[in-house]
C-alpha cells in the first residue's frame, strides 16, 4: 500500500479514537472510579485503571497500531538504504572530475564535424620527435637572428655602428616573424583552411630552400676553383647585385619558413596530447543525475516516514491522554472520599 494511502487510512482511523474511548471508557468512568476506590491501595488502583484503559484501546486499535508499526519499520529500512546510497553517490561525485580534457584529432573535418576524443599519454616516437623539433627550431631561430645581425652590421652603415642594440633589435624581427607566421594556424577553424595553410607553408619552404641552394652554390663554390676569364665578365654586374640581394632575401625567408614549419609541426604534436578544450565528463553527469534523483526520492520518502511516525505518535498520545484523565479523576475522587469501613 502506498504511504499516502496508509496516511489517509490511519488518519481517518484516528478521528474515531476519541468517540470510541468515550463510548467504551468515558460513559463508565464513574463506575470504574467507584470500583477503583474500593481498592485500599491507591497505587494498585491506579495501575488497574491504566491496564484497563490500555486493554480497551488495544482492543479497538491494536491491530492498526501493529500494522502501522510494521510499516514504519519497513519504511525505516528503505530510508536507511536511500541514505547510504546517497552518501556513497555524493562521495563518489566529489572524487570525479566534472570535465575531461580533449583535443581535435581529426583536423581534416570542419569545426562542426570534429569529434571530441579523450586525452591520451605521449607516445615515445612523438616524444623523441618533439625533442628533435624543439632543439632544431631553437637552432633555426638563433641562426636566423645571427644571420640578420651579420647582414646589418656587414652593411657598414654608421647607424648600426653607433647603435649595436639597434642591429640586434632589427635582427630579432626574423625569428619573431617565424613565430608570428606559425600563430596563423591557431586562428584557422575549418579543416580546409588548415590543410591549405599547411600546404602553402610547406610548398613555400621547399621552393625557398631550393632557390637558396641554387644561389648558395652559385655564390660559394667550395672546393672548386673560381673561374676567371678576365675582362668585362670579372667586373660586378647587374646580375651580381640582383643575385646578392636575392640571396639575402632568400636566406632570411628560408630561415623564417623553416622555423615556422618546425614550430607548426611541434604544436600539432603537442595539440594531439594536450587539451584544446574540455568536455563534460559522462560519468560525472550520470552521478549528478543519480544524486538529484536520490535526493528527491529521499526527501519524499522521509516526509512519508515522518507522517507514519506522526500517526503512530497520535495513537500513543491519545492512549496516554486517556490514562492521565482517568488517573487524575481517580486521584481527585480518592482525596475527597472517606476511607472505606469494609
Amino acid at each position: 500500500m502506498p504511504p499516502s494511502m496508509i496516511k489517509n487510512e490511519e488518519g481517518s482511523a484516528f478521528k474515531s479514537i476519541g468517540t470510541h474511548i468515550k463510548h467504551s471508557i468515558d460513559e463508565k468512568k464513574n463506575v470504574l472510579i467507584e470500583t477503583a476506590l474500593l481498592i485500599p491501595d491507591a497505587d494498585a488502583a491506579a495501575e488497574q485503571i491504566s491496564r484497563l484503559v490500555k486493554a480497551a484501546f488495544q482492543a479497538k486499535f491494536g491491530k492498526k497500531m501493529i500494522a502501522l508499526e510494521e510499516k514504519i519499520k519497513r519504511f525505516q529500512k528503505i530510508h536507511d538504504l536511500y541514505e547510504e546510497e546517497l552518501r556513497n553517490v555524493r562521495g563518489h561525485l566529489k572524487q570525479t572530475r566534472k570535465v575531461l580534457p580533449s583535443c581535435r584529432a581529426n583536423r581534416d573535418l570542419d569545426d562542426r564535424d570534429m569529434v571530441e576524443v579523450p586525452f591520451s599519454h605521449w607516445q615515445v616516437r612523438h616524444q623523441v620527435e618533439a625533442i628533435i623539433l624543439l632543439v632544431t627550431m631553437l637552432f633555426a631561430v638563433l641562426a636566423s637572428l645571427l644571420t640578420a645581425h651579420a647582414n646589418l652590421t656587414g652593411s657598414g652603415l654608421q647607424v648600426f655602428i653607433d647603435n649595436p642594440l639597434l642591429a640586434w633589435s632589427m635582427a630579432a624581427l626574423v625569428p619573431l616573424s617565424a613565430i608570428a607566421v606559425k600563430t596563423i594556424h591557431a586562428y584557422l577553424h575549418t579543416g580546409w583552411a588548415i590543410k591549405t595553410f599547411i600546404f602553402v607553408l610547406t610548398a613555400s619552404m621547399l621552393v625557398s630552400i631550393g632557390l637558396w641552394i641554387i644561389l648558395y652554390a652559385d655564390m660559394y663554390h667550395g672546393l672548386s676553383p673560381a673561374l676567371s676569364v678576365g675582362g668585362l665578365l670579372d667586373d660586378p654586374s647587374l646580375w651580381d647585385q640582383f643575385r646578392d640581394t636575392a640571396f639575402i632575401v632568400l636566406s632570411l625567408t628560408t630561415e623564417v619558413l623553416i622555423g615556422t614549419c618546425l614550430g607548426l609541426r611541434l604544436s600539432i604534436i603537442a595539440g594531439n596530447y594536450s587539451p584544446d578544450y574540455f568536455y563534460p565528463n559522462p560519468e560525472y553527469q550520470v552521478l549528478s543525475n543519480q544524486k538529484t534523483t536520490l535526493e528527491k526520492k529521499f526527501e519524499i520518502h522521509a516526509r512519508e516516514l515522518e507522517d507514519l511516525k506522526g500517526d503512530y505518535a497520535e495513537y500513543e498520545s491519545s492512549l496516554a491522554l486517556q490514562i492521565e484523565i482517568l488517573l487524575i479523576a481517580h486521584a481527585g475522587r480518592r482525596a475527597h472520599t472517606p476511607p472505606s469501613t469494609l
